[in-house]
């Protein structure tokens, strides 16, 4: 047993203080991690989209019922978007913390991921050549690389602007 006495004494209004400007930074780091995550998942679908490019007049290389389909000029590519949650209330407009959608914009993309009768009369089918579902199934979520991961950092950071202390 140690031979003195240690004392500690803590202010309470300043912890809060501190607890509130963790709140206040986690926060925004979250706001930085969703988007980070977005543009994380919108690059991996965009490279799935890429997998099997082809020229027009000829048949495609993508596999049916496998996925993901042809690349021919990159529009279904170039279509994949990513739409943040906004939210407006009292004259305030931000983020709505945790929310984004990554998604393609192009006519065909659904046809093209879950496949059906198209053309005239209906008289084309297309099989299905899933290039978005199988990929977000299969995204790392908690290795070093993956999602959770994006998170983790962006949270740390917060705690270290606040405590001062470094990773």
């Amino acid at each position: 047993m140690a031979g003195f006495e240690v004392n500690i004494t803590l202010d309470p209004d300043r912890f809060l203080a501190a607890l509130e400007d963790w709140k206040i930074r986690v926060g925004e780091q979250t706001d930085y991690a969703v988007i980070e995550a977005a543009e994380f998942l919108k690059e991996l679908v965009q490279e799935n989209l890429a997998r099997f490019p082809h020229p027009w007049a000829e048949a495609t290389p993508a596999p049916e019922f496998i996925g993901p389909v042809g690349m021919i000029s990159g529009a279904l590519r170039d279509s994949v978007t990513i739409d943040f949650g906004v939210i407006v209330a009292s004259g305030f407009q931000g983020l709505a913390r945790g929310t984004a959608k990554v998604y393609p914009t192009e006519v065909y993309s659904r046809i093209q991921e879950l496949g059906g009768w198209t053309g005239t009369d209906h008289m084309t089918f297309i099989p299905p050549r899933p290039y978005f579902r199988p990929m977000v199934e299969e995204v790392d979520t908690s290795g070093p690389t993956g999602i959770e991961h994006i998170f983790y950092d962006r949270w740390r950071q917060a705690q270290e602007a606040v405590t001062g202390l470094g990773g």
